[in-house]
């Protein structure tokens, strides 16, 4: 039967979600998915209690897997893109959501030429709604292409993040493009990777994409291993720009020693 609904229904988006220990705020992200056939839905655990498909109170069909926690969002992610079969990849954290608009801007798109096509973003604090400085970055960088003062390869080697975009899979694949399996910035090689292969690039101002903070993620802890993972991924970034004449794209590791610092 899946087979037959591959083949009756071309399935061009692939929605890829990792997961760990927040199935409420799953529940949010998947209602903002509308159900239809050219989607896919693949959440990928890696919770120590492995998620259940009675944890999850939706109407949406989706694929349920589990990795072990040793690797991380990355190794989820990883995961999902092995099993994925959509023409477009679209990356979601679990704690975020997508605007209502999101999947038909991502129609006007699917029969781009471009291999990633990015999209603006909003940032939110959960607990009240309001406005936050999370994808100011992103923001900034779509408003800066829209009025002429930053190109395409500048956003190609800044949007580390794989969220509010679309990548093709045959990019991935034909690249082997993977995410780190680290405990922190898994995504920000496999996106630099991303934008160095594109062969084209798309950019559209539509918002599709929410994110938000949560006390206790990843984007706000200090400790040592999430410094120390940062500041390696940082390095073979470096690395790579500086090797491929990108060095005017490197990103300073300063504030990753000022933090050490407290430690």
């Amino acid at each position: 039967l899946e087979i037959l609904r591959i083949i009756l229904f071309m399935i061009d988006f692939s929605v890829i979600i990792p997961h760990k220990d927040s199935p409420c705020l799953l529940k949010r992200l998947l209602d903002s998915i509308p159900q239809r056939e050219n989607i896919e839905i693949i959440i990928v655990d890696n919770s120590e209690k492995p998620l259940q498909a009675h944890d999850i109170d939706c109407e949406h069909k989706y694929k349920l897997l589990w990795v072990h926690p040793s690797r991380y969002a990355g190794g989820a992610r990883n995961e999902g893109l092995s099993v994925a079969i959509g023409k477009w990849v679209i990356f979601a954290d679990a704690d975020d959501y997508f605007t209502p608009q999101a999947f038909n801007s991502f129609e006007l798109f699917k029969h781009s030429n471009a291999d990633i096509v990015y999209f603006n973003c909003e940032a939110v604090y959960p607990e009240t709604g309001e406005r936050s400085n999370r994808a100011d970055d992103y923001r900034n960088i779509i408003a800066g292409y829209n009025s002429g003062n930053i190109n395409k390869e500048y956003i190609r080697y800044n949007w580390p993040v794989p969220w509010s975009k679309m990548i093709k899979k045959t990019l991935i694949q034909d690249h082997n493009i993977l995410f780190d399996e680290v405990i922190a910035a898994n995504d920000a090689y496999f996106s630099l990777m991303a934008g160095f292969y594109a062969n084209d690039i798309d950019v559209c101002n539509d918002s599709v994409y929410v994110v938000t903070v949560v006390k206790g993620s990843l984007s706000k802890r200090r400790d040592y291993s999430v410094i120390k993972s940062r500041f390696l991924v940082s390095l073979r970034s470096n690395e790579f720009l500086r090797n491929n004449d990108l060095k005017k794209y490197q990103h300073s590791v300063m504030y990753l020693y000022l933090y050490s610092l407290k430690l």
